[in-house]
């Protein structure tokens, strides 16, 4: 259920919610909706490859300078983490051809040996990956992002944190978190603000809460 969900939020373009907001949108109607709570836990760019290290196969993102890991560290908790790439989705199109690039997303130790992760193969399926994973105590990891097959090039993808507290310690981008409806064009999305930070309480600069998703998308 939770992956169904996940498919119709599609962080790069307008789902089927989305789509019908803008419709009720350019009809007068004023529509509202929260922003999430899923601060600024993300990464967006487009697939560079680099060699894979490890036993992964297939080609790696180059985060830049060549590195292929994005450094994390973990503290206990469930975490789940989604990467989707802009692409057909089989389940959701009218004329569905499907994905034609197979992107895949790991937790690796340092030199590449996966601690977590799979090599589905997506093509012709839906260009997502979801990552449940539990951490039972604190433990620093590296993401490798791999394309085991595919075609074209500038393949924009973006993963999201929507579950968990990681602490992504390079390759530091604090992308925008708002999916779905939220992301609408026609949607006003709010965020949120602790009552303290605000001029009510002398407080010039008023700060979002540190779980609010941010936009900029």
């Amino acid at each position: 259920k939770t992956h169904e969900n996940i498919k119709t939020i599609r962080p790069l373009q307008d789902g089927v919610i989305a789509q019908a907001v803008n419709d009720v949108h350019a009809a007068g109607v004023t529509y509202f909706t929260s922003a999430g709570n899923f601060g600024d836990k993300a990464y967006e760019g487009v697939f560079t490859p680099a060699p894979a290290p490890g036993s992964l196969a297939g080609s790696a993102h180059n985060f830049g300078g060549g590195d292929v890991f994005q450094n994390i560290n973990l503290t206990p908790g469930k975490y789940l983490l989604v990467l989707q790439w802009k692409d057909d989705f089989y389940s959701i199109e009218t004329n569905p051809i499907g994905t034609q690039n197979d992107l895949d997303i790991y937790l690796t130790d340092n030199v590449g040996n996966p601690l977590f992760g799979f090599n589905r193969n997506n093509s012709g399926g839906d260009p997502i990956e979801v990552l449940p994973f539990t951490v039972t105590g604190n433990t620093n990891a590296n993401i490798v992002i791999t394309r085991t097959s595919g075609v074209g090039t500038n393949i924009r993808m973006k993963y999201i944190f929507f579950r968990g507290t990681p602490d992504i310690t390079n390759h530091i981008q604090g992308t925008s978190t708002i999916v779905g409806q939220a992301n609408a064009i026609g949607t006003i999305t709010t965020g949120a603000v602790l009552y303290l930070n605000t001029p009510a309480f002398d407080v010039d600069s008023i700060t979002k809460a540190s779980f609010s998703s941010i936009g900029g998308t």
